[in-house]
């Protein structure tokens, strides 16, 4: 018998027992013997008037009882909402704790943080409640990016490290990620009864969801995630919840949290699991030795939906909470289809509130450089140089540019377009397009362009969405009638063909261009928008603020505008102007001929230049304006399928070098 006395209590919620082996003297192993406990034994303090025992637990759903009571309840104060924009930015002294929140797609928080002179680097250091659900990135006066390296996760906050130059201005911009949420449900048959009531959540549940507030995958007991890709489309996972087979029968809820913890590691912002289940599963020693540090690493919010079961189900309640208590989560019993209907609602008002976030900036000196050598003094000669001509000064050189072109363009061809490409379509199908060209309407000779696109120019399976605009008259409405997803060229272009074009329909441009972030989604992998238009905004709408608005959110997106039929010199300079914002390029279509090679082109594939170290140090798209570089050597590299790499180019100052894919 072995008794360890603390010299006063300490609070526990988990108590680990370790026990170490001594080393055996003589170095004989085999005759080292460990006997290990019968009886582990922890006794609690005793109750008085001043503690009630933890064992007891204050209600049926909770873990909570003495221990938050007496915690003092955490008044949670936020500061002045920081500036919306570069612009409007709020001034972060260094040293100054700030706190805030952020909402995808709804605020952006922006500071200002000047540099002292003897600094050489800023260090960032961010905490979230629970946990850090914001991503952050740097810019310098010009919004230019800064590289923000991340340092270490101290398990309180986050540290992140920036070479800056001395007596700089900044500005670091806060952005709430959509949220990434899994539903893991058991599928066993002890769980029968309540099956329906779990789909019809779930479907409830999606049908509710924002695209670009967050993102979605499912995952049945007893197999992987159910979506190859992330989905924020209501009508997407609808139909994915609908026409899974339900084939699996297992009650693992074990290795559904950790297919789902897999799943969940490579997403940025907030990580969620609903596991629904009535946990009545025996874990494998293996999956209990990944689970809990598995759980350390991504730091999920866990809502535990507990199904009723048996009728002594304590321990896996126990289970269920321990669960729901890594992250700050929730854990619910529920007996019918009322009460799982209000944990899914419960889930849901956490989800879609703000993320609360703790901001501090510290600078640092820079590196101490080297101190060189020593040299030898030289001897003096007899003629000493002339003293009063000082050293030129080295002018750098002038800027060069260059220029990445494909082959002519063939009616319907372009290069192959890389796997992880995505492309978002919005046509024009305002009334204007009803007029006449060439013994056709508009709408006709676009249709016919579009679907030479989906069917010859787009390699099926890429990604790719299709908006239109409203069906009556006088509608201001824009439609996604095509969630991106990968391209079937046959059922695409059946939807063009009966895409509806309704007289006096106006042009929505500018509310079209606002949901286009959210078509795009989340996948990685460089993004292209088409708009094909032929009428300016005629909805009140600002297409260049939300052009702007969609570069600032930080996606690799490029926005080419391709205008058809267009008499109005003044309307092609500003589609010119707003493509100029979005990275891309206004192409100019006056026949049905035209219009066909201009939508190929402005699907062209994207490329990156880099440096004899291997950094990207400009993109552009093929066939697109020239880009601006330091005169030197690069290496072109073209996001196509197979991939295009163009070593040894020599760009000279103020000299356009051209480029043209496939060609000597």
């Amino acid at each position: 018998f072995s008794e360890v006395v603390l010299e006063e209590a300490v609070w526990a919620r988990f108590v680990r027992v370790t026990y170490l082996v001594p080393a055996d003297p003589d170095g004989d192993a085999a005759a080292r013997y460990v006997y290990l406990p019968n009886t582990v034994m922890v006794f609690e303090r005793a109750v008085s008037d001043e503690y009630r025992s933890i064992v007891g637990e204050w209600g049926a759903t909770s873990s909570e009882a003495i221990y938050e009571r007496l915690l003092p309840e955490a008044v949670l104060e936020l500061d002045t909402d920081a500036g919306n924009d570069q612009v409007s930015a709020t001034l972060l002294p260094l040293g100054t704790t700030i706190t805030n929140t952020a909402w995808v797609e709804q605020d952006v928080d922006w500071y200002q943080v000047d540099a002292p002179a003897d600094a050489g680097n800023l260090e960032f250091t961010l905490s979230g409640v629970p946990s850090v659900e914001v991503a952050v990135d740097l810019f310098d006066a010009g919004g230019n990016p800064v590289d923000l390296r991340f340092r270490e996760d101290t398990g309180e906050a986050e540290v992140f490290v920036a070479e800056v130059l001395a007596g700089g201005s900044y500005f670091l911009r806060v952005t709430e990620p959509p949220s990434n949420v899994i539903f893991a449900f058991d599928t066993s048959g002890s769980i029968g009864p309540f099956s329906s009531t779990v789909y019809q959540a779930l479907g409830q549940y999606t049908a509710d969801i924002q695209p670009g507030q967050e993102v979605v995958n499912i995952v049945p007991f007893g197999r992987d995630v159910l979506l190859a890709d992330w989905s924020g489309e209501p009508y997407f996972l609808q139909s994915a919840i609908t026409n899974y087979p339900r084939m699996e029968g297992s009650s693992d809820a074990d290795g559904a949290l950790l297919t789902s913890l897999t799943a969940l590691e490579t997403q940025s912002g907030s990580r969620v699991v609903v596991l629904i289940t009535d946990n009545e599963t025996s874990p494998s020693p293996d999956q209990l030795s990944q689970e809990w540090l598995r759980l350390e690493q991504v730091k999920p919010r866990i809502f535990s939906i507990h199904i009723s079961g048996t009728e002594e189900s304590f321990y896996q309640q126990d289970v269920m909470q321990d669960w729901s208590l890594v992250n700050d989560g929730q854990y619910v019993y529920v007996q019918n289809q009322g009460e799982m209907d209000v944990a899914f609602d419960r889930a849901a008002t956490v989800l879609r509130r703000p993320a609360i976030y703790s901001l501090t900036v510290q600078a640092t000196a820079p590196m101490p450089t080297p101190t060189p050598e020593p040299t030898n003094t030289p001897e003096p000669t007899a003629t000493a140089e002339p003293t009063q001509t000082p050293e030129p000064t080295v002018v750098p050189l002038a800027d060069g540019s260059l220029l990445v072109a494909a082959p002519e363009v063939v009616t319907g061809d372009t290069l192959p377009i890389a796997e992880d490409v995505s492309i978002a379509i919005i046509f024009d199908t305002s009334g204007s397009m009803l007029q006449s060209l060439d013994g056709q309407s508009r709408a006709a000779v676009a249709k016919e362009s579009l679907t030479e696109l989906v069917t010859t120019t787009i390699p099926p399976g890429t990604n790719v969405s299709l908006r239109t605009f409203g069906d009556e008259p006088d509608s201001c409405e824009t439609r996604l009638v095509v969630p991106l997803s990968p391209l079937e060229p046959e059922s695409m272009q059946q939807v063009i063909a009966d895409l509806p074009v309704v007289n006096l329909v106006k042009t929505p441009i500018g509310a079209s261009l606002a949901e286009v972030g959210a078509d795009l989604g989340t996948a990685p992998g460089p993004k292209i928008v088409v708009l094909v238009t032929d009428g300016e905004e005629t909805c009140g709408g600002d297409p260049a603020e939300e052009i702007q608005r969609l570069i600032d959110s930080g996606i690799d997106v490029r926005v080419n505008i391709v205008g058809f039929a267009l008499d109005d010199e003044a309307l092609k300079a500003q589609f010119a102007e707003w493509a100029q914002i979005g990275n891309g390029r206004y192409i100019d279509a006056g026949n049905a001929e035209e219009l066909t090679a201009a939508i190929a082109e402005s699907v062209q594939p994207t490329f990156d230049v880099l440096n004899a170290d291997g950094v990207v140090v400009v993109s552009g798209q093929v066939g697109g304006e020239p880009v601006v570089v330091p005169p030197g050597t690069y290496t072109v590299i073209v996001q196509s399928a197979p991939e295009v790499r163009i070593d040894d180019v020599v760009v000279e100052s103020e000299q356009e070098t051209g480029v043209v894919i496939g060609g000597p």
